[in-house]
């Protein structure tokens, strides 16, 4: 019974081990696309304090009612980039455009979310992303808001797995991250010094109800490719697991 609930309980683990890290990498995206939030503004950064960033509005994806100020003053924030590959990054700096999600208490403004852009036209828009990033995990949540975005805040469903972001139309998954292109949809990566790097190609972001392109084949046997690994690993280590819990029972008896 013993060896049964120490087996048990490193299946369980190997699963979460598995999974932890795409359910982070999607819980920002999803707060931002799916969440309850007053605003989801383009602005620029005219002015920084020690308690407060001022953002000039530029647009927003959310329509309201309320009128919302040429000028806003947002409580201090940090770009939500991951800060294992970002942490220099995510600080405002005076000339940031932004693409940011608010919500208002009385008259103060606290930021849920907040991405730096290439420009606050959402129909070019690019989210600039620290190149350490590129093929990274945390890179899921980025490309999602990025082709919310792009697409101008449409109601469109996401799906996130090994890695992979895709859209769900008419019932079917299509990817859209990793794309076929160096540089993922709507996305632009950043040097350290500041340059946008290199790239062979930039791929246009997909519309919202494309035709489906003849190498999605490709996309699906990628992802299935994917979910095979990491079936994988989870099988590896709960034989590994068993193997342990083996010894040690064995040990234990000739003791």
């Amino acid at each position: 019974m013993k060896i049964k609930k120490i087996f048990f309980s490193a299946l369980l683990i190997c699963i979460l081990f598995a999974s932890n890290s795409v359910v982070f990498a999607k819980d920002i995206a999803l707060d931002v696309i799916e969440g309850d939030h007053e605003y989801l503004i383009l602005a620029t950064v005219s002015d920084i304090d020690e308690n407060y960033v001022t953002a000039e509005f530029y647009d927003t994806l959310n329509k309201t009612e309320e009128q919302i100020s040429s000028s806003i003053q947002i409580e201090k924030f940090r770009y939500s980039y991951c800060s294992e590959h970002a942490d220099s990054f995510n600080s405002p700096k005076i000339g940031d455009n932004i693409f940011i999600a608010l919500d208002k208490e009385g008259n103060t403004y606290r930021a849920s979310a907040a991405y730096k852009t290439d420009t606050v036209d959402s129909r070019t828009l690019n989210l600039l992303v620290p190149a350490d990033m590129e093929n990274q995990e945390c890179m899921t949540d980025v490309a999602a808001v990025a082709y919310y975005i792009r697409n101008g805040g449409a109601n469109i469903s996401f799906a996130f797995a090994d890695n992979t972001v895709s859209i769900i139309r008419d019932g079917q998954e299509h990817v859209i991250y990793p794309t076929d292109a160096k540089t993922p949809t709507a996305i632009k990566y950043i040097t350290g010094e500041g340059k946008a790097k290199n790239t062979e190609k930039q791929q246009d972001v997909i519309a919202v109800n494309p035709v489906m392109p003849e190498d999605m084949l490709h996309y699906k046997e990628m992802l299935f490719g994917r979910r095979i690994v990491a079936l994988g690993i989870v099988l590896s280590g709960v034989i590994i697991g068993m193997i342990v819990v083996y010894l040690t029972a064995g040990k234990q008896k000739r003791g």
